[in-house]
């Protein structure tokens, strides 16, 4: 602020300009992150919920078959880790 006039000085303006004009663009880099990370994301949980879908119906066609299926883990303590309904 000029202390003659009790005005803020053109240099003084000029920067909270440049300022103002930086942050407007750190926002709008942020927002358009913020929009790629939520496509992002809309599109992973797309591709889960298809997944998960293929697995409810892989896992109908195995309880509604006459062949049991089961999965284990070897090694030194081997365990059961699945085994179809339909047993």
């Amino acid at each position: 602020m000029s202390l003659k006039t009790g005005k803020p000085d053109a240099a003084r303006i000029k920067a909270l300009e440049e300022t103002i004009a930086l942050l407007k663009k750190g926002y709008a880099d942020l927002e358009k992150k913020c929009d790629e990370q939520a496509e992002h994301l809309a599109h992973e949980c797309e591709f889960r919920d298809q997944q998960a879908e293929e697995l409810r119906l892989a896992e109908v066609i195995i309880d509604k078959s006459p062949v049991i299926l089961f999965r284990r883990i070897a090694g030194e303590e081997p365990r059961l880790v699945y085994v179809s309904r339909n047993i």
